[in-house]
């Protein structure tokens, strides 16, 4: 995914209400390219330059036509880069990526960790599509949280359903529900978007025909699915290490071991040393 007409509004939003100040710190989870969509978006573009008070810019790129499918405008590959328009803006800039492209920090989502020099940095960060690739979640929205400043936003645009052979995964409302209750953070927007929607695709109906065992789901492949999304844009409240979220009721909540703490069985063992 690249940044869209969304992204604008949530910005102008933020920049509206003064949750964003005149010149933070971005970074871009995925050096991210600007869409189509965005492209066209001239009246946003207008705006948002005029609340952050800084000139307009010249037109990043003309739109270029690569196609739909299931009805979504497909983005094509040399669309232009986000950078000109952030620094524009006035914006501080930072990306990070798994190879360093793009200027990027290189930093794989699965298995390193944040910087010194990054950490706790950022006032708002950036996730347009990019964790839905990456196998290891629990890294990847630390990563994230490790990015933030105290007080700093981020912004999620994710693939809820459908999208059956975009990524590695698709998200759920109670994911983030459980995200921000585990981590304190505060809700500054959390909804559900319908997009397009599409039959099965050919590799996904060949692997039912080819090992699958339940033949009768086969006429599944003429049925059309969904496309949904879950837009998060979230506030860190607190300076605490992050906890991954875990399916869990409240009231079991506090008997789980969190980052710093000591559990009690670890407390009794600890007892029963010290009396050796």
């Amino acid at each position: 995914m690249g940044l869209g007409r969304d992204l604008l509004h949530e910005i102008i939003r933020l920049r509206r209400e003064k949750i964003l100040g005149g010149r933070p710190n971005v970074i871009e989870i995925g050096a991210q390219q600007l869409s189509n969509d965005f492209l066209r978006a001239d009246d946003e573009l207008k705006e948002v330059f005029a609340l952050f008070e800084r000139p307009p810019m010249p037109a990043l790129a003309a739109p270029v036509d690569a196609g739909h499918v299931a009805g979504l405008e497909l983005q094509p590959k040399d669309a232009p880069g986000s950078q000109p328009f952030w620094e524009a803006l006035g914006f501080a800039y930072s990306a990070l990526d798994f190879d360093g492209h793009r200027h990027s920090y290189p930093l794989d989502l699965n298995r390193d960790v944040v910087t010194d020099e990054l950490r706790n940095r950022f006032d708002l960060v950036v996730n347009a599509g990019t964790t839905e690739h990456v196998a290891n979640q629990d890294n990847a929205f630390k990563v994230i949280h490790d990015l933030t400043r105290t007080g700093g936003v981020m912004i999620h645009d994710v693939p809820a359903s459908g999208m059956m052979t975009h990524g590695l995964i698709t998200y759920t409302m109670k994911f983030f529900w459980h995200l921000c209750r585990e981590n304190d953070y505060q809700v500054l927007r959390l909804e559900m978007a319908p997009g397009g929607a599409a039959v099965l695709p050919d590799n996904i109906v060949g692997t039912n025909r080819e090992f699958g065992q339940r033949h009768g789901s086969i006429h599944f492949e003429d049925e059309p699915i969904r496309d949904w999304t879950i837009a998060a844009t979230l506030r860190k409240t607190t300076g605490k290490a992050f906890v991954t979220p875990m399916d869990l009721p409240v009231e079991l909540m506090a008997q789980r071991p969190r980052p710093g703490m000591v559990t009690r069985g670890v407390h009794r063992v600890l007892s029963r040393l010290r009396r050796i």
